[in-house]
């Protein structure tokens, strides 16, 4: 072949790799940038676009509108406490009970959009924290790592001091964001509820292109390359199903049988990966977000029950039954467990849940989401004893059976020891502790 023909292939091809990658920065800038428009005015999602609509979205990229706050409390009859933590907006909403949700919304949304889903969870009792995370609402900036920076801001806010047992609650990139927070950075909670996580960042631009009637490579790969060199994160290390593998806290997962963004068999990958207990529910029909409100009566069962089981209630002395006597074998909720398991000298694993202590002095009951604090292993309850003693800056508080004098419900942030023929569990704790009532 004479070099002439050779040399203009070898410039077409350069220059269409070029122009591939040109195209794509100039895309994944359009899409991670938010630009000041009215909401409501920007592209639609791919498969309301016709086609010459798709075409010109190809040529010029797509139009996201920076996520502003429309809907508020007071719309929805809740009393919100407005919040700032450095460059992140709040709400907070005070619950019956004592239990914290986190809720952090998905890509191009803010926290107007958790709304509903805050309301549900203030019915069932639980204060409730709705952020904006970075670019979106009444938070700075107004750019997003679609998952990245976004778990930055769920650790800062996770870190925060909370009331009783803390769950963290997302939507899609908001998800994404929370197993990234836990998995990778070591965020601790006591039960994640999860909705239409993506498996991976590839994965879920993928299906855009394929909204589009594209192939989803290359066009997927070069977005997400130069989606990272443009803020400075690895894109291609934004995998959730990764994440999962560390993830030792309970979760519940919730996807939708008709989700185009997030296949659900890509949760059930997510799932399979998950290293502590964990559940997947599928709303049939549903969509790839709203999944309260596509079906409010299953969302709101499913949660309260995997609440109730895996994050129950921190309960106080108040909230015990006044002028009951308390018999033999009666429990007295003492608080929450949040910390990590160790005997004779090896990890047994995560204790989170409820710390009760009979009455009688004849032991103490620990319901935890990992390794019984007494070996056993028909369960994760069991009665262990006969000495439980409550340390709190490494001053003992009370013992299981013997109150001590002018004992006060009181913050735990310390050791719990528990020592079982000659055997010693020591579990950091931290949380409300109430101690042991009176007996008549």
């Amino acid at each position: 072949m004479p070099r002439r023909p050779v040399r203009r292939a070898a410039i077409a091809v350069v220059g269409l790799i070029v122009a591939a990658n040109a195209v794509s920065a100039m895309h994944a800038w359009r899409f991670t940038h938010y630009v000041a428009e009215p909401v409501g005015t920007g592209t639609a999602a791919p498969e309301a676009l016709s086609f010459a609509q798709r075409a010109a979205v190809l040529l010029t990229g797509v139009v996201v509108p920076r996520p502003t706050v429309g809907k508020r409390p007071e719309d929805l009859g809740l009393k919100a406490r407005g919040v700032r933590k450095g460059g992140l907006a709040m709400w907070q909403i005070q619950g019956d009970r004592h239990g914290t949700v986190l809720l952090f919304p998905g890509y191009a949304a803010c926290k107007s959009d958790l709304l509903d889903e805050a309301g549900a969870f203030h019915d069932l009792g639980w204060s409730t924290v709705l952020v904006d995370p970075p670019g979106v609402g009444d938070s700075d900036g107004s750019t997003t790592t679609l998952g990245w920076a976004e778990a930055d801001a769920v650790a800062t806010i996770a870190a925060e001091p909370h009331d009783g047992p803390l769950v963290l609650y997302g939507k899609s990139m908001g998800s994404a964001a929370i197993l990234r927070a836990v998995g990778a950075l070591g965020v601790t909670a006591d039960a994640l509820v999860l909705e239409n996580p993506y498996d991976r960042l590839t994965t879920t631009v993928g299906h855009r292109f394929e909204a589009l009637g594209l192939p989803a490579w290359p066009g997927a790969d070069l977005l997400v390359l130069w989606g990272g060199l443009e803020l400075g994160f690895n894109g291609f290390a934004l995998n959730p199903v990764d994440y999962a593998r560390d993830v030792h806290v309970p979760t519940l997962l919730l996807t939708g049988g008709a989700d185009p963004r997030v296949h659900p068999d890509e949760v059930r990958a997510i799932d399979a990966a998950l290293a502590g207990p964990h559940e997947l529910t599928l709303f049939p029909g549903a969509g790839h977000v709203g999944l309260q409100a596509a079906d409010a009566a299953l969302w709101d069962s499913t949660i309260a029950s995997f609440l109730a089981h895996w994050a129950p209630f921190a309960v106080s002395k108040a909230e015990l039954p006044a002028g009951e006597g308390l018999t033999d074998g009666a429990a007295v909720g003492l608080g929450v467990l949040h910390g990590h398991t160790v005997a004779c000298g090896y990890t047994l694993g995560d204790a989170r849940g409820t710390l009760f202590s009979g009455v009688t002095g004849a032991g103490a009951l620990v319901e935890l989401h990992g390794t019984p604090l007494s070996l056993a292993p028909d369960g994760p309850r069991q009665w262990i004893g006969p000495t439980v003693a409550v340390h709190v800056h490494a001053e003992p508080v009370t013992a299981c059976g013997v109150r001590s004098p002018g004992c006060a419900e009181q913050d735990v942030a310390g050791t719990l020891v528990v020592q079982e023929g000659g055997r010693v569990a020591r579990v950091g704790v931290t949380g409300t502790a109430a101690c042991e009532l009176p007996r008549k």
